[in-house]
């Protein structure tokens, strides 16, 4: 069902969506369901998040791209919506309600292959279809 969420970056409104929803990603999940949706791939070593719309309801249907410093809240506007992490549901947010999104002060560590090239992996998973 679609939801209208009225967001905010960095404490300052930004826009009300109506869409399916509005997803936030690191650069690490940039590939997932961000690309899906039509957002933009981040390279690994950037230290941001991105804001897109899932299936907006109007023209203005891009995605943000701001500093993983900065804060991003939404709240729901007409009807409870889900709150859902990696595909893990966590709760609901109803109207009236704030979510706010940012990062946490210890970053997490991610290994890699030594010789792992984002370039490549990035071309791996396009190609085979998982990014």
């Amino acid at each position: 069902h679609m939801v209208r969420l009225r967001t905010f970056i960095g404490g300052d409104e930004f826009l009300t969506y109506s869409a399916d929803g509005v997803l936030v990603a690191t650069p690490t999940g940039s590939t997932g369901y961000n690309f899906s949706a039509g957002g933009p791939v981040m390279a690994t070593n950037l230290a941001n998040m991105v804001m897109t719309p899932i299936a907006p309801h109007f023209t203005v249907d891009r995605s943000i791209v701001v500093s993983g410093s900065t804060e991003i809240s939404m709240s729901v506007l007409d009807r409870p919506g889900l709150v859902v992490a990696d595909g893990m549901r966590l709760g609901s947010i109803e109207p009236g309600e704030n979510l706010t999104i940012c990062s946490h002060a210890t970053p997490i560590r991610v290994a890699l292959p030594q010789d792992s090239k984002f370039g490549a992996r990035l071309r791996h998973s396009l190609r085979e279809g998982h990014a």
